[in-house]
């Protein structure tokens, strides 16, 4: 995919935007930046769009730019001379579309039909625009049209908010969707930059889901492995799923590995609704990866390690919080299940290993939360004078 639709595939939501005037252009999208979506499509609605997206374009260069509402060939060539890095159209008109081909841009155009999206990816679009998508049968009607066009990709734009984005960002050839939802014209008009903020922060979270996956525990061998898994699986009446690597217990709760795996005693894995999206916003907090444990299928990642130690070294925010939750809680419950587990006959050792894992486990959490603890301190000085 080209390295800009991959971005805008990545970022995954594209705030759509019509701007009153050039002054509201920098403290937008620096409030958008700030929540986690750096990418704005600006429609030609309004007169001042070319001179907004030059702005933004010369002094927020990390900012992905797009022009939208692009109905003529003189608009598509103001837009690119302005700094967006692809045109989109409400409708597909074939010459404007081969114009900007030709130009050498990236253009989204707007599609409603099957007759349509097959004349613009004949045309040379990688990627076009289904609108209005709630209007024109949503998600539903893409994947009844992507049986036939499976090579077609969608950005969907019309209806889409908060409650449905993730029906259209599931379905795998829909790249990604715009909205309106976190940056309304009421929340421009007033100069609500905080709350445009905190509303592209919930919009981000919301579509990555972020949550806690499995808890898994490393074994020696296949024979140890089977023995814990019963042994947990009777502890707490949950099921067993023997798979080729690992055997499940429960809903997936725990993954109990047949041979070591990474991490000295076992690893946390973290639920996301995309694994792509996560890398790119959580890379934007500052998290690093394990990128040499990426591990693909279909052109998309699936799975991933994060180098924990890293997150230590992150600019301090009030987000460092979230660190120290699960690490407490995961101590606490390794702690109790090493109880329960020692009240049973023949289950001593398993009561022994998994109290050894909630004492390593205790010692990080609680480095973790006295170095948060202390960062807080520290920061307080300067966040009671902003406030």
């Amino acid at each position: 995919m080209n390295s800009v639709l991959q971005r805008v595939y990545e970022i995954g939501i594209i705030p759509v935007i019509a701007f009153n005037s050039v002054d509201e252009a920098l403290p937008l999208c620096k409030a958008l930046m700030a929540g986690g979506l750096p990418a704005a499509e600006v429609t030609f609605r309004t007169a001042c769009a070319e001179d907004c997206i030059k702005k933004i374009h010369e002094e927020l260069p990390d900012m992905l730019l797009g022009a939208g509402t692009v109905l003529t060939k003189d608009q598509a060539d103001r837009a690119m001379a302005a700094g967006a890095s692809f045109i989109v159209a409400p409708g597909f008109d074939p010459e404007v579309c081969q114009h900007v081909i030709d130009k050498g841009g990236i253009m989204m155009p707007g599609t409603a039909t099957a007759g349509e999206m097959q004349q613009a990816m004949n045309m040379g679009c990688e990627v076009v625009k289904f609108f209005p998508a709630e209007a024109n049968g949503g998600v539903d009607k893409l994947k009844n049209i992507g049986a036939a066009l499976k090579t077609c990709k969608w950005m969907c734009t019309g209806g889409v908010n908060a409650k449905n984005v993730n029906n259209y960002l599931g379905y795998n050839q829909i790249i990604a969707v715009g909205g309106t939802w976190m940056c309304k014209s009421d929340k421009i008009k007033a100069g609500a930059w905080d709350e445009i903020t905190a509303m592209s922060r919930e919009a981000v979270d919301v579509m990555l889901g972020l949550e806690l996956g499995h808890i898994g525990i490393n074994c020696a061998d296949e024979a140890e492995a089977a023995k814990t898994a019963e042994t947990i699986a009777n502890l707490l009446s949950m099921a067993v799923k023997v798979g080729n690597s690992s055997i499940f217990v429960g809903k997936k709760e725990f993954e109990i590995m047949k041979k070591p795996g990474r991490g000295t005693n076992g690893h946390i894995a973290i639920l996301t609704n995309n694994v792509d999206r996560a890398i790119y916003h959580l890379g934007q907090r500052g998290v690093k990866f394990d990128m040499a444990s990426k591990n693909v299928k279909d052109g998309k990642t699936i799975a991933i390690y994060f180098a924990f130690w890293n997150l230590l070294r992150l600019k301090f925010s009030p987000g460092y919080a979230a660190f120290t939750f699960p690490m407490a809680i995961g101590a606490t419950a390794l702690y109790k299940l090493s109880d329960l587990v020692s009240h049973y006959a023949g289950a001593q050792q398993y009561a022994y290993e998994l109290r050894l894992f909630a004492h390593f486990e205790l010692a990080i959490a609680a480095v973790v939360i006295c170095y948060v603890f202390v960062l807080y301190m520290k920061n307080l000085p300067q966040f009671l004078r902003n406030n």
